[in-house]
């Protein structure tokens, strides 16, 4: 069978910090007694209010105005884009029937030259072949010449005919368009004042919502510090009456002891106290206990007595 034996350094270590661990809690059970007897015949100091640091938040506020120009704002991008598309659309259509009727007169143009040309040509070839058969000068060229005159006025008029009900059609067909640009902006506007209806509910709601949060908050905020002046006000009255208690009974004792023999009745209990856990430590301890701050604010005013008597 195997022997196991602990270090001794181990073991020291180990009853040191016991040791020290039960010398603080010894020293924290004089502590104690001590404040519980001064404070049987004392009175005790009213804390001073401190307002808690509780922060509010601000309410916000927007009227119908401030809304609504919200609502435009988010919608902007979406107008604008809107309207531009119907313009460019329409836009396009219409410079195509612009560009038709340039083409109308640059056709009616070369039509009118052709003619020209034509009949131009004609009357030459009749006027020499008149001139080859010699009848220059006869009623018969004349005739011919009036003939190609007044046909060619005729195919003149008919050119000038066909681009003038061309152009009248396509001039329609762009009033027909600007009717039908009209007509789809006013759609697109009934379509925008719903959805900008929509988008100004929505705000109103989401604000009237957060306000309503906030306002929720601040109340709550108002509890707490209610609820914190109310524990103050409630401790205030603890300790006074306490105070009133300890008051009479100090007034009783004085009445009957005399002052002297009260505190001397508290000293002889504090050093009563002090007796019992001061025997059997040596001077060195005893120093360093009377002048650990714990132990020296509890005696307060015996401090210098009771230092002298176990230290010397």
């Amino acid at each position: 069978m195997n022997n196991y034996s602990v270090d001794d350094a181990i073991t020291k270590k180990v009853a040191s910090a016991y040791d020290t661990d039960k010398e603080k809690s010894e020293l924290d059970s004089v502590i104690g007694t001590i404040n519980a007897i001064n404070d049987s015949f004392g009175l005790i100091d009213i804390p001073d209010y401190e307002k808690p640091s509780f922060s509010r938040l601000d309410v916000p506020s927007k009227n119908s105005e401030e809304i609504e120009s919200d609502a435009k704002n988010s919608l902007a991008d979406y107008r604008n884009t809107g309207l531009s598309n119907i313009d460019s659309n329409f836009e396009s259509k219409k410079d195509t029937l612009e560009q038709n009727k340039e083409n109308l007169k640059e056709n009616k143009a070369s039509a009118l030259n052709s003619i020209s040309s034509a009949y131009n040509s004609a009357r030459v070839n009749a006027s020499n072949d008149a001139l080859r058969r010699g009848l220059a000068r006869s009623s018969i060229i004349v005739s011919v010449l009036d003939a190609f005159s007044k046909d060619e006025i005729d195919d003149i008029n008919r050119v000038e005919k066909d681009y003038t009900d061309s152009l009248n059609a396509i001039d329609f067909e762009i009033n027909a368009l600007d009717a039908q640009r009209k007509q789809a902006i006013n759609d697109f506007d009934i379509a925008y004042a719903v959805k900008l209806n929509d988008k100004i509910n929505t705000l109103t709601s989401e604000f009237e919502k957060k306000q309503s949060e906030i306002i929720k908050y601040n109340n709550e905020i108002a509890e707490k510090e209610k609820e914190y002046r109310e524990n103050y006000d409630k401790l205030v009255a603890d300790i006074k009456e306490k105070n009133i208690n300890s008051a009479s009974e100090q007034s009783e004792l004085i009445a009957k002891y005399g002052s002297k023999a009260l505190t001397n009745y508290t000293k002889n209990q504090v050093f009563a106290v002090l007796d019992n856990y001061m025997a059997g430590k040596d001077k060195s301890k005893r120093i360093e206990l009377l002048t650990s701050s714990g132990l020296k604010d509890a005696l307060g005013a015996n401090y210098d007595e009771a230092y002298k008597k176990y230290v010397g």
